[in-house]
């Protein structure tokens, strides 16, 4: 519970007496299990890595040391909504999926731990757990658009982004793919 250590001043000229310091050791912040990742990359040079929790924390990821530092937690309607995964768009928009519903997430605006996000609607795809981005405005898209997949089947969904009122909307989902009807053609 305590240790004796001298610690030597490296540049004080001053003689004093001894003097104790106190030092408090805070247990490091538990990160985990991870449910999503993204990678910030902007005008081809990457920003940043980040990744998501199972308590819907987010946190970057120091990829030289290892370090997670978390911002906040991300700050859901219902305290069930867990999110499966996390992309960024091309612009740098982070967004985060959950097994029914699509947010924007504000990370210029988090405030006491709290990353806020914005409700883009819900997705209609069962149990998605995988969110993909599209760079470059695929499919007509000025800001990128997504792609997702459920857990029980490989069904792609496009995810239609559109800028409106310099906001982003989900416009649409749409089938790309479908194993399921693929594999029943055979």
């Amino acid at each position: 519970s305590t240790v004796e250590l001298i610690v030597s001043p490296r540049v004080d000229s001053l003689d004093e007496r001894d003097e104790d310091i106190v030092i408090t050791i805070e247990p490091a912040d538990e990160f985990g299990p991870v449910l999503g990742a993204a990678t910030q990359i902007i005008d081809g040079d990457v920003m940043g890595y980040y990744a998501v929790d199972s308590e819907n924390r987010l946190a970057v990821v120091d990829t030289e040391t290892g370090l997670v530092s978390t911002l906040g937690t991300i700050a859901l309607f219902g305290s069930d909504r867990i999110i499966t995964d996390i992309p960024f768009t091309e612009p740098g928009n982070l967004f985060a999926i959950t097994n029914d519903r699509l947010f924007e997430l504000d990370l210029d605006s988090i405030a006491d731990d709290a990353i806020p996000a914005r409700f883009l609607g819900f997705h209609g795809i069962p149990l998605a757990n995988a969110l993909v981005d599209s760079r470059g405005g695929d499919f007509g898209s000025e800001s990128g658009d997504l792609f997702a997949v459920g857990q029980f089947s490989l069904d792609l969904q496009h995810l239609d982004l559109e800028e409106v009122d310099d906001q982003v909307e989900l416009a649409g989902v749409a089938t790309v793919f479908e194993i399921d009807v693929a594999l029943n053609q055979i």
